[in-house]
């Protein structure tokens, strides 16, 4: 399972911290400027983790479905394979009957020629 980030600072709580002031501080506009401008950063990346976060589990789902797919069709795939040569097996005393038979066909049309003549 994807794991969540740990944020310590949401864009809200950079939006609401309040510094304070000192004689030699910095000029109070420039800080809101500066934050403000971190905050539209940090809620951009805080949605595209989001998204990235969706589309990872979505993937590992995929993945997962995908997985037993090749599981029944590799299952599926011996299957055939043993039908296959049992096919192959059957073809083969077939045909060894086949000749057999044949065999003994042209044996007893040549002994019934011999005979005739």
């Amino acid at each position: 399972m994807a794991r969540k980030l740990d944020l310590r600072l949401s864009a809200k709580d950079i939006q609401e911290y309040e510094f304070q002031v000192t004689l030699k501080g910095f000029k109070p506009e420039d800080v809101d400027e500066l934050l403000d401008r971190i905050v539209e950063d940090y809620s951009t990346f805080a949605k595209v983790s989001e998204k990235y976060e969706k589309e990872i589990r979505e993937l590992k789902e995929s993945e997962a479905k995908l997985r037993a797919k090749v599981a029944d069709l590799e299952t599926m795939n011996l299957k055939l394979s043993d039908q296959v040569l049992q096919f192959q097996i059957k073809i083969s005393n077939n045909a060894s009957i086949i000749k057999t038979l044949n065999n003994n066909k042209n044996g007893e049309l040549d002994h019934l020629i011999e005979k005739a003549k």
